[in-house]
C-alpha cells in the first residue's frame, strides 16, 4: 500500500475515479450536475501542479484504488472571523470494487495527516444530501456538520 502525490502519467488512472463520483452526483442532482468532467491531460496538469491543490493517490499492488483532491486554505486578517489554516477536500473516491474495505478511511486519515503537516488544523468538506453512504462514512470518521446550506425552488 503506498500513498503518494499524483503525477501526470496517472491521468489514465485517476480519471475514472473521478468518473465514478461524477455519475453518482450526476444521479443523485441532476437539475444540479449535468455531466461528468471533461478534464484533459492538459487540465489535469495544471490541476497536480497548482501550488495550492494537492491529489493524492492510494495504490495498491500497482493500481490506484482511491484519490484524495485537497486544497489548504487560510483564513487571515477577517474582521469578523478568526485567523485559521484549514484544509478542504473537493473529493475523496475510492474504486467501486475497492469500498468497504477500510481504504476510505485510510485514505481521509493519510489526507489529515498531509494537511496536518502543510499547517491545517481542521478539515472540512461538502456532502450532499442524498449521499447517505458518505454521510454515514464522514460520521464513522467523527466528522461534525459546520454548517447547513438550504435550497428551495421558486
Amino acid at each position: 500500500m503506498i500513498f503518494r502525490s499524483a503525477t501526470v502519467d496517472d491521468f489514465e488512472s485517476v480519471m475514472p475515479l473521478i468518473y465514478e463520483l461524477a455519475r453518482l452526483h450526476i444521479e443523485g442532482k441532476p437539475e444540479i450536475f449535468k455531466a461528468v468532467p471533461d478534464l484533459s491531460k492538459k487540465d489535469f496538469k495544471k490541476l497536480i501542479k497548482s501550488d495550492n491543490r494537492t491529489l493524492t493517490l492510494l495504490e495498491i499492488d500497482g493500481e490506484i484504488v482511491g484519490v484524495s483532491n485537497w486544497q489548504i486554505r487560510q483564513c487571515r486578517n477577517n474582521e469578523t472571523l478568526s485567523d485559521r489554516t484549514f484544509a478542504v477536500i473537493d473529493e475523496l473516491a475510492v474504486s467501486e470494487k475497492h469500498r468497504r474495505k477500510g481504504y476510505g478511511k485510510l485514505l481521509f486519515n493519510k489526507t489529515l495527516e498531509l494537511a496536518a503537516q502543510k499547517g491545517a488544523t481542521s478539515v472540512e468538506l461538502y456532502v450532499w444530501e442524498f449521499n447517505e453512504s458518505a454521510k454515514k462514512f464522514y460520521e464513522s470518521l467523527n466528522m461534525k456538520p459546520q454548517r447547513i446550506l438550504l435550497e428551495s425552488e421558486i
